[in-house]
């Protein structure tokens, strides 16, 4: 018996260095959704690493984090650093899935593949950076 691996690709769209994490935080979870047409959510599941992110009740990761409190984070690691020429704090990687790849009829169960997908994907490259990961339906 061989073991078969799936090669999955991810297709990056856009990267961005910004110099404070604040505003892509805030847009991320405090924007409305660009389209009502199938969630009112803009957020539909998110996860980090090395980061300290806001809980439900039930102790689920929230999908509601807030900017600021991250954003402090990203701060205090960087202040860490000790490196006065670095000039960014964040850079935000942006992964779309075609719809080829992804029937959205089942919203929750796709936005919980695709976290886990990209999960693996950022784990992969960047496991020693601080990193937010966040699931929207924006297309």
């Amino acid at each position: 018996m061989t073991n078969r691996r799936a090669v999955v690709k991810l297709s990056v769209l856009e990267t961005h260095s910004c110099r404070s994490s604040y505003r892509r935080l805030q847009y991320l979870f405090q924007e409305p959704p660009h389209s009502y047409r199938k969630t009112s959510r803009r957020v539909l599941a998110c996860t980090g690493f090395n980061i300290k992110l806001l809980h439900d009740p039930d102790g689920n990761i929230s999908t509601t984090q807030n900017g600021g409190y991250l954003e402090k984070q990203f701060k205090d690691n960087l202040k860490k650093a000790h490196n006065p020429k670095r000039t960014y704090q964040a850079q935000t990687l942006i992964v779309s899935f075609s719809p080829d790849e992804f029937d959205t009829k089942d919203l929750i169960l796709q936005a919980k593949q695709a976290l886990t997908l990209v999960q693996h994907f950022v784990h992969q490259h960047f496991s020693d950076a601080q990193s937010v990961i966040a699931v929207q339906a924006d297309g």
